[in-house]
């Protein structure tokens, strides 16, 4: 959703973003490597700025001809792998093959039917308030933000925070994120919404809660990218 969006207004974007609990160490080192300065940026602030990696990350960091080398390999099995379900049925059982879509995020299972300790499977959880934050480490996310956002040599007012809802954190930390670095705080608050796991949005809840996001985006893209969007009325979103 977000994709077509912007693509509607004529404004190319980029997702630093990545699973497996990725946290701003990583796109540190991205960063300082590729020298972007873009009109804007958004941070989910979920803890984000921790300073420190992912597991994945730090195995790419720490030998990258390797990890490529497995990731192929790990590809080229997957690719064969009706050849090798057939007569090693346990072993499909315990592999996941899936991917995010492009235009909506959502992660789809290309083998639905493949479970490894119900990893695969997805249930609706109603999204519970957050009880009350746990700021000691504000500080410290604090200073790694801020030495983060310093790399792209932008406007603090063109700097987004937001968290997505969950049952364990409220928008705290991105108000203080932004409190102390001059950003701003875009983070809609909708009743009703569930998560498949108490931290992903449901589909239809991510859809919801995308279209108020960008909509409260909107204000800010116009004063931040300006004469990049696409005639002098954006689409509404």
């Amino acid at each position: 959703m977000a994709s077509a969006w912007f693509a509607a207004r004529h404004i190319p974007m980029y997702l630093l973003a990545f699973g497996a609990g990725e946290q701003s160490g990583f796109a540190d080192r991205l960063v300082a490597k590729l020298h972007p300065h873009p009109d804007l940026v958004i941070f989910d602030a979920d803890p984000y700025f921790t300073g420190e990696e992912s597991i994945p990350a730090q195995a790419i960091s720490n030998d990258p001809a390797g990890e490529e080398k497995s990731a192929r390999a790990t590809k080229a099995f997957l690719d064969d792998a009706a050849t090798y379900c057939r007569y090693l049925p346990w072993l499909c059982g315990r592999t996941q093959h899936f991917y995010r879509q492009y235009l909506d995020g959502v992660v789809a299972h290309q083998s639905e039917n493949r479970v490894w300790f119900n990893k695969n499977q997805s249930g609706s959880y109603p999204i519970a308030s957050p009880g009350a934050q746990d700021t000691s480490h504000y500080d410290e996310y604090l200073a790694n933000a801020r030495a983060l956002v310093a790399k792209f040599q932008i406007n603090p007012r063109c700097v987004v925070f937001t968290i997505v809802p969950n049952s364990e954190m409220d928008d705290t930390l991105p108000k203080y994120l932004a409190a102390h670095l001059g950003g701003r705080v875009v983070a809609p608050r909708i009743d009703g919404l569930s998560t498949i796991d108490h931290y992903h949005l449901t589909p239809a809840g991510a859809e919801v809660w995308s279209k108020a996001f960008l909509s409260d985006l909107q204000p800010v893209v116009q004063e931040c990218v300006g004469g990049k969007l696409a005639g002098n009325t954006p689409p509404s979103g």
